[in-house]
């Protein structure tokens, strides 16, 4: 009666300890993926380029791809206002050929950043957050421009219809860089105030601070 007993201990401690082994691989493995989605896209892209804008302006498609196949380039810029003790930073990337007939578009969040004008790594990451954005020239808000090939238009020259959207779906840090991908749609205007329609934009971006 003692062994049996003895045994059947035996066998509910080895139980446990299965169970408690096979609930830290449950962890490990969670935590794994969790990490792998922090670091790739969160949906699909419609793109086989690593960056891009793609939409519709006015019906039509218009599309910056970067790839090794495509003469399109992307570069980033910082906007910078010193103040006596602090900085205030806006980030902005282009991606177009560059040319000065060429098709180009420029997605610019200013005065996204105060503080210190050292910034740190972790506080250039955390400025590009996930969820909807408003367009404006204000701090926490985002400006779209395009450049047809002979004039600018631009959502901060006008006001934005209900419908408006810049949703970052995707937001993870790539190094020094920051790479956000999402969607977006809204109303673009010229110096003499015409407007046109950009619809059904996606985009994924790459940020860098120097």
């Amino acid at each position: 009666m003692v062994l049996f007993y003895a045994v059947r201990r035996r066998r509910h401690a080895l139980f446990i300890s299965f169970l408690q082994s096979f609930s830290l691989l449950l962890l490990l493995f969670f935590s794994l993926a969790s990490c792998k989605k922090e670091n790739e896209l969160s949906y699909a892209p419609i793109s086989d380029a690593e960056f891009y804008v793609i939409g519709k302006l006015d019906g039509l498609q218009e599309k910056q791809e970067v790839s090794v196949e495509r003469p399109t380039q992307m570069a980033n810029f910082t906007d910078c206002t010193f103040g006596s003790d602090y900085c205030i930073y806006g980030y902005g990337c282009a991606m177009g050929s560059f040319g000065d007939t060429d098709p180009m578009f420029q997605i610019f969040l200013p005065q996204v950043y105060k503080g210190d004008c050292a910034i740190t790594d972790a506080a250039f990451h955390s400025l590009f957050t996930k969820g909807e954005w408003q367009y404006g020239p204000d701090k926490g808000k985002v400006e779209f421009t395009y450049f047809d090939g002979k004039e600018m238009w631009s959502t901060s020259r006008g006001s934005q219809p209900e419908t408006a959207t810049f949703n970052i779906k995707s937001s993870y840090a790539t190094g020094a860089t920051q790479t956000i991908a999402g969607t977006f749609s809204c109303r673009l205007y010229n110096a003499a105030g015409l407007s046109r329609a950009f619809d059904e934009g996606s985009f994924v971006l790459n940020f860098r601070y120097e």
